[in-house]
C-alpha cells in the first residue's frame, strides 16, 4: 500500500528526450493521484513537455543553461528539498541523482535513482567514475533498471544491500486515428546526431530495399551536424528520404506510416518503439543492448534482426512492403502486448518501489 504524500523529481530538463519524457509522463501520472509532486529540472532549457499545472516546478535561474555548476547546483538542490521535504526523492539519470544525494547529504531524504543510460553507453570518465564513487560512499535507498540486463550490470558496481527493481518506461495509449489511410513509408524516431541511434544503419538498409514507392521518414532534431544528409546524397536516395524535424503531434505521424524501424545501436529503453507499438504499428529492430528482447516477441508482435546484419535487415523490410497482412497481423500483436507497460500498471510499480525503499 502505497504511503507516500509527495515525491521529489530530478530530471535533466523537460525538453525534448526519451529520460524527460519518462520524467514528465511519471510526474504528471502521480499528480493526477493528488501526490504532491516537486519536479526538479537540472537544466534551464527549451521546454517541450507540458507539466501537470499542479506540479511544482523549479528550474535554475541564471545557472546551468548550458554548462552545469555542480557547486551551485548542490546548494540550489539542497535548499529546495530542505523547504519542501518530500517523502522520497526520484533521480533520473545516474550522474544526476548522485548529484542530488550531495545535495541532501544529512537530510534523511530517501533517494531512489533510475539508471537511463544503456550498459554499453561511455559516458565521458569524470561523469562516470563522479556517479559511481559518489554511489559508494553514499548509497542510495534503492536503484531502478528498465531492462534485466541493466539490473545485472548494476548489480556489478552498486553496494550488496541496495535494492534494485526492473521496472520499463510507462507508454501512453497513442490515439488512433482510423479515418486516415497508413502511406507507404517507414518512420524512425530519435535525435539525428546521436550515433547511437544508428540511423545512417537504417538509410543503408533503405538503400537495398526493391519496392521504390515507398519512402523513408525521420522524426528528430540535430539534421544539420548529423552527416546523414550525405549518405543520403551518396546512395542517390534524393525525394526518398524525408526528415521533418521535431514533431509535436506523434499519434498523428503515427497513424499516417506502415512500419516502425528501430536501428539503434544501443539504448537505455526503446521508448519509441512501445510508442509505436501503442499505435498498433508493425516494428522492426536491431537486436541491441538492451530493450527489444525485452519487448519484441520475434515474428509475433514484431520482428528482431540480429544486430548489425544491414541485409538482414533490408530482406525482412522486402517482406514487410510487400505483405499488408503480415503488417497488419504484427501491429495488432503489438497494440495488444504494449498494454502491459500502460501508465497505471507501471506508475504502481514505481510506487509500491518506492514505498518500499522509504522505508528501508
Amino acid at each position: 500500500m502505497n504511503h507516500l504524500k509527495s515525491i521529489c523529481i530530478i530530471s535533466p530538463a523537460i525538453k525534448l528526450g526519451g529520460v524527460e519524457r519518462a520524467s514528465v509522463n511519471l510526474a504528471n501520472e502521480l499528480a493526477s493521484r493528488n501526490i504532491k509532486v516537486l519536479f526538479i529540472s537540472i537544466f534551464n532549457q527549451e521546454h517541450f513537455f507540458t507539466l501537470d499545472t499542479n506540479i511544482q516546478f523549479c528550474e535554475p535561474q541564471g545557472f546551468n543553461t548550458f554548462k552545469l555548476e555542480i557547486l551551485q547546483t548542490i546548494r540550489w538542490i539542497r535548499k529546495i528539498v530542505k523547504n519542501n521535504k518530500p517523502d522520497i526523492i526520484l533521480g533520473f539519470g545516474t550522474f544526476y541523482s548522485s548529484i542530488a544525494k550531495l545535495a541532501t547529504l544529512g537530510l534523511k531524504t530517501p533517494l531512489v535513482f533510475s539508471d537511463r543510460s544503456s550498459p554499453l553507453f561511455k559516458w565521458p570518465i569524470h561523469i562516470h567514475l563522479f556517479g559511481r564513487l559518489t554511489f559508494k560512499l553514499f548509497p542510495p535507498n534503492g536503484a531502478i533498471s528498465q531492462t534485466q540486463i541493466a539490473a545485472e550490470y548494476a548489480k556489478k558496481w552498486l553496494p550488496m544491500h541496495v535494492p534494485i527493481a526492473v521496472v520499463p518506461n510507462p507508454v501512453k495509449q497513442i490515439v488512433r486515428h482510423s479515418d486516415k489511410i497508413r502511406g507507404k513509408s517507414i518512420l524512425a524516431i530519435g535525435r539525428l546526431n546521436d550515433h547511437l541511434k544508428g540511423f545512417d544503419r537504417l538509410i543503408e538498409v533503405f538503400s537495398l530495399i526493391h519496392n521504390k514507392d515507398w519512402k523513408l521518414v525521420f522524426a528528430g532534431s540535430g539534421l544539420d551536424d548529423s552527416g546523414l544528409l550525405n549518405i543520403v546524397n551518396d546512395l542517390g536516395l534524393e525525394g526518398r528520404v524525408e526528415f521533418l524535424g521535431k514533431v509535436k503531434d506523434i499519434d498523428s505521424l503515427m497513424s499516417l506510416t506502415s512500419i516502425f524501424a528501430i536501428p539503434s545501436r544501443s539504448e537505455g529503453f526503446p521508448n519509441a518503439l512501445l510508442e509505436a507499438m501503442a499505435a498498433g504499428l508493425p516494428c522492426i529492430s536491431f537486436n541491441f543492448i538492451a530493450g527489444p528482447s525485452d519487448i519484441i516477441d520475434h515474428n509475433v508482435n514484431g520482428i528482431i534482426i540480429e544486430d548489425g546484419d544491414i541485409k538482414g535487415f533490408a530482406i525482412a523490410l522486402d517482406y514487410l512492403i510487400e505483405n499488408e497482412d503480415v503488417r497488419i497481423n504484427l501491429g495488432q500483436e503489438a497494440l495488444k502486448s504494449s498494454q502491459r507497460y500502460g501508465v497505471d500498471s507501471i506508475t504502481n510499480k514505481y510506487l509500491d518501489f518506492l514505498t518500499q525503499c522509504s522505508s528501508n
